[in-house]
C-alpha cells in the first residue's frame, strides 16, 4: 500500500505525498523549518495588528499574524510569523503606524 522513503514522504501508487510541500517548508534542506511563530505581548498601549512589519535592527523579519488587547493582562499580546533566525532574538520591534515598539517574547500559554 504505501512505503516510507528515507526522506519522510509517503508514496503512494508512485506519486510522493506531501514530499514538495516539506521541501518547500523547510527551504529545500533539512535544517528546520524557514520561519517560526512567536508569542509577544506589549509594554504599550498599541495593539499590533495582522500584517504589521516586525523588524530585527532595521531588517524586516516577519509579520504580525495576529494582535489583541488582554483583558486578564491588561495589555497587548500576538502572534507573529519570523524567520527562524530571528525567533529567540531579544531586539525584535514591530511598526505600528510608524512608531517601533519593542516585543517582548512569551512562552505559551500567556496565562496559566
Amino acid at each position: 500500500m504505501a512505503e516510507v522513503e528515507r526522506t519522510g514522504a509517503a508514496q503512494l501508487e508512485g506519486v510522493a505525498i506531501a514530499g514538495d510541500v516539506l521541501r518547500v517548508q523547510f527551504g529545500g534542506t533539512t535544517d528546520g523549518p524557514v520561519s517560526s511563530v512567536v508569542l509577544f505581548s506589549l509594554d504599550d498601549r498599541r495593539i499590533a495588528r495582522q500584517g504589521a512589519v516586525v523588524y530585527s535592527g532595521e531588517t524586516p523579519v516577519g509579520e504580525v499574524l495576529s494582535g489583541t488587547q488582554s483583558p486578564v493582562l491588561g495589555k497587548p499580546i500576538g502572534t507573529a510569523l519570523v524567520a527562524a533566525g530571528h525567533a529567540a532574538s531579544a531586539s525584535l520591534t514591530v511598526d505600528i503606524r510608524g512608531h517601533r515598539i519593542p516585543l517582548r517574547l512569551s512562552a505559551e500559554p500567556f496565562v496559566k
